[in-house]
């Protein structure tokens, strides 16, 4: 036991002395103490706080429409008794005095902008829709006669994008100055830093460039070869896959700015794909479904006739119509006693109701009799007809039975039996009500339209019900790719052992040029060498490891995978990672000898990296992070370095040394070219410049060396010649002192400055002989001391 107890208090003792000889003896010992304690702090927290939640902010980057086109008059007529849809874009039009109004020159003006042709081509069409006189529009598929339901539009493929887009918060700001957002897309993404560019000389010097991560483009008249296929389609749907002389959309993005971005985008990019594609059936069926509700219309008075008491109607959906939907037991309404009442009832039904006699669960029953909006859909049903011929290849038609119990649940908030659609926004209330009066219809249809981000169309309503139930999974089919083209450069090789395997060797090779701080040392060994020859044979040793460093870890991971780059991109990346190990060389280097404490200097090295790799884009870009990383990852090395990397790996493989990807490796390399003329400078004027005086002389402060030759009474002229005076802004002469180590000066100057500055109580402390497990400990202990 009391073996124990003496082990238990030597251990202690030893501890204690531990504590004191290497933390406690003196200031700059707690200093560099406290420092070691903050360095897994400055690591864990700076990198927990850089990485907190980025996936949300992945939506900030700089993303750019490209508009090429212009804006375009639609015409659209609906031919019930020939059973013809007629679309296609006016190109001109007789008006009734014969007289011949051409659009094209305002569709191809170079000098207008697209909102001044846009705010033309509305005025032209608020003077058609007004004017009561007849009309034939001239269009590529034909000339189509103003009728009962012909429809004119104004459209151009930005505003297509646009009303896919959130609304803009200030009307005021122009279109080309204003940031638009998207809607959320999934997992809580969305698109919000987005710019639109209708000028070509800005759209040719920024497509495929650096400034913006996804970019979308536009091509001259898209739209009107899009609407006039249409067009086509409808006179000969048997063409269907004819060939349409188009240039497609291009959607453009890459993974060369940053990997886990570029992952992402390609989801954004099937949105942007998607977001332009589906508002196009629009302009097929648009017109058809809203005048099925605007000939459903029921009057005030029909209501009270048939609901049986005095409601009160007052509001309209529409400047056009009233509705009406009945909840449609209605055996309790209208009595069945013989054949003559149930025609009357019959009748009364099909004209004042719109959904006929559903039960109130939203289900048909067997001796079900159709209300008003099956009736005026079977009027329509050559265009579903025609819809499913293009589509499906086959004389299928789409159920109207059941679009009529959808929207009949819809409206009355009952569940639907249809698990392939997601209707949770459309129900309005879970209500009792076996009767819902005009107002409630229009409260509940506009709160629907509303959370649907749907347009203030019944139509729209029914388009989107037809879409989702029965042509959202084959309107590629219709649209097909060749409408849109999607690029993601760099997809190929879009490999997590590619992408982070980047990060990774750059994080290896600013590791291994730290490393040499360790192995190497700043003393000076030849007695001739000069300031700038001392320093710069430390970096030559320096860059000649870092050369070997870098050249066996490309070519290892060459074998171990990058092999599918191809030899040429390796050799780029070889290169390019030598110029940016020499790059980090040169950095680390004056940071090492810029401060008289080396432990300091590496300090700073390993601080430098803590910022770089929670601001230099390795994992997530700078711009999903907090502000602050942003700002940081400018003025980090890592950010030019992965920047240029990213482009050779993922620009390389596809397109060779094309200009795109030769401008960013440029300009990022020309970057690494300026750390390097900033550090080699801050290196060769202070840090080599001090720390070899510290060599010659013991210190680089003359106020030290001038005090130091007085206590070794030198002589005036010696003392003068190196400082005249002791003025408070003295310059001192170092040349006076020699090319060569003054001893007798550096032990002086050691004496009256020892660099630790020891604490009194610790001086006359006993201290035991410290001894040495080898010669390796003598050189940790003396640079410790």
């Amino acid at each position: 036991m009391k073996k124990i107890k003496n082990w238990l208090i030597n251990l202690w003792i030893s501890f204690i002395t531990e504590l004191q000889d290497r933390v406690l003896m003196s200031r700059k010992r707690i200093i560099k103490f406290i420092g070691i304690i903050f360095v897994p702090i400055i690591y864990g927290v700076v990198c927990l706080v850089a990485f907190w939640n980025p996936m949300p902010n992945i939506g900030n980057a700089p993303t750019a429409i490209m508009d090429n086109d212009h804006p375009i008059l639609i015409v659209e007529n609906v031919d019930i008794s020939n059973k013809k849809i007629e679309l296609g874009v006016v190109n001109s039009y007789q008006d009734g005095d014969q007289n011949n109004i051409n659009l094209e020159e305002i569709y191809n003006n170079p000098n207008q902008s697209n909102q001044f042709k846009y705010d033309e081509l509305l005025k032209i069409k608020l003077a058609l829709e007004e004017s009561k006189n007849s009309f034939i529009f001239s269009t590529d598929n034909g000339e189509i006669k103003k009728g009962q339901l012909t429809k004119l539009r104004v459209l151009s493929a930005w505003e297509l994008i646009k009303s896919k887009l959130l609304p803009k918060t200030d009307i005021k700001i122009n279109d080309e100055n204003y940031q638009f957002s998207t809607p959320v897309i999934t997992e809580g993404l969305a698109l919000r830093n987005i710019r639109y560019i209708s000028n070509a000389n800005e759209i040719s010097k920024q497509w495929e460039g650096s400034k913006y991560y996804l970019q979308a483009k536009i091509e001259n008249n898209y739209l009107s070869k899009i609407v006039n296929s249409f067009g086509k389609l409808f006179n000969s749907p048997s063409n269907k896959n004819e060939q349409i002389d188009i240039q497609p959309l291009k959607i453009w993005t890459t993974f060369e700015r940053n990997f886990i971005f570029g992952y992402y985008m390609n989801t954004f990019s099937n949105f942007a794909k998607g977001m332009f594609l589906q508002s196009i059936p629009g302009l097929i069926i648009d017109t058809a479904l809203d005048n099925v509700f605007s000939t459903a219309g029921i009057k005030g008075e029909q209501i009270r006739a048939i609901i049986g008491n005095e409601i009160k109607v007052s509001n309209k959906f529409n400047e056009k119509t009233n509705y009406i939907l009945l909840n449609a037991d209605l055996k309790k309404l209208f009595n069945f006693e013989n054949n003559e009442q149930k025609k009357a009832a019959e009748k009364q039904i099909a004209t004042r109701t719109l959904f006929g006699t559903l039960n109130s669960n939203g289900t048909q029953p067997e001796d079900f009799i159709p209300g008003k909006f099956i009736n005026q859909m079977k009027n329509l049903q050559f265009i579903f007809e025609l819809i499913n011929k293009i589509i499906f290849n086959n004389n299928s038609v789409i159920d109207i039975n059941e679009i009529n119990q959808i929207i009949f649940k819809i409206l009355t908030g009952t569940k639907l039996d249809n698990k392939t659609i997601d209707f949770s926004k459309f129900a309005i209330t879970n209500s009792d009500k076996t009767v819902m009066n005009q107002n409630d219809f229009i409260k509940g249809i506009n709160h629907v339209l509303k959370e649907n981000g749907l347009a203030n169309s019944i139509g729209s309503l029914i388009r989107t019900i037809i879409l989702k139930t029965h042509l959202e999974n084959e309107l590629d089919q219709l649209l097909n790719t060749k409408w849109v083209d999607v690029e993601i450069r760099g997809k190929e090789n879009g490999l997590y052992g590619i992408g982070l395997g980047e990060f990774f060797l750059v994080i290896g090779i600013w590791i291994g040029v730290l490393m040499q701080t360790f192995i190497y040392d700043r003393a000076k060994r030849r007695k001739k060498s000069s300031q700038s020859t001392w320093y710069l044979s430390k970096t030559l040793l320096m860059l000649l490891t870092t050369f070997i460093q870098v050249t066996a870890q490309v070519w290892m991971a060459y074998a171990f995978g990058w092999n599918i780059l191809g030899l040429e991109t390796i050799l780029y990346v070889w290169i390019f990672l030598i110029a940016s190990g020499f790059m980090f060389v040169i950095l680390i280097q004056a940071l090492w000898f810029l401060v008289k404490d080396e432990s300091v200097g590496k300090f700073l090295v390993v601080l430098v990296m803590v910022l770089s790799l929670a601001s230099g884009g390795g994992t997530f870009p700078a711009f999903s992070q907090f502000k602050f990383f942003e700002i940081i990852s400018y003025l980090v090395p890592f950010t030019y370095v992965l920047k240029g990397l990213g482009a050779i790996v993922f620009g390389v493989p596809e397109l060779g040394t094309n200009p795109v990807t030769t401008n960013v490796v440029l300009i990022n390399f020309s970057i690494i070219i300026l750390f390097v003329l900033i550090f080699l400078t801050l290196g060769l004027l202070v840090g080599a410049r001090n720390r070899h005086k510290d060599i010659l002389f013991g210190s680089f402060k003359g106020k030290k060396i001038l005090i130091a030759l007085k206590e070794l009474k030198r002589s005036e002229e010696d003392i003068n010649s190196f400082a005249n005076g002791e003025k408070k802004f003295q310059k001192y002469n170092w040349k006076s002192l020699g090319a060569e180590q003054d001893l007798e000066l550096y032990r002086k100057v050691k004496e009256l400055y020892p660099f630790e500055g020891t604490f009194k109580w610790w001086k006359n402390k006993d201290h035991d002989k410290v001894v040495k497990p080898n010669e390796t400990d003598d050189d940790i202990i003396s640079r410790n001391e």
